[in-house]
């Protein structure tokens, strides 16, 4: 795979995994060990960003 279609790949994968996170009741979060505050400060990364 070339490293840009590399890099496009794990983009896109972080942007599913922050939304799908973002959509975890609090029950599932509190499970995890997540709070709120967490999964906002990830949601809100840009796609780009680790």
């Amino acid at each position: 795979m070339s490293q840009l279609a590399e890099t496009l790949h794990v983009w896109r994968q972080r942007y599913q995994s922050r939304r799908e996170l973002a959509s975890w009741s609090d029950r599932e979060l509190h499970d995890i060990g997540i709070s709120w505050s967490d999964v906002a400060y990830e949601a809100d990364k840009p796609f780009w960003r680790a």
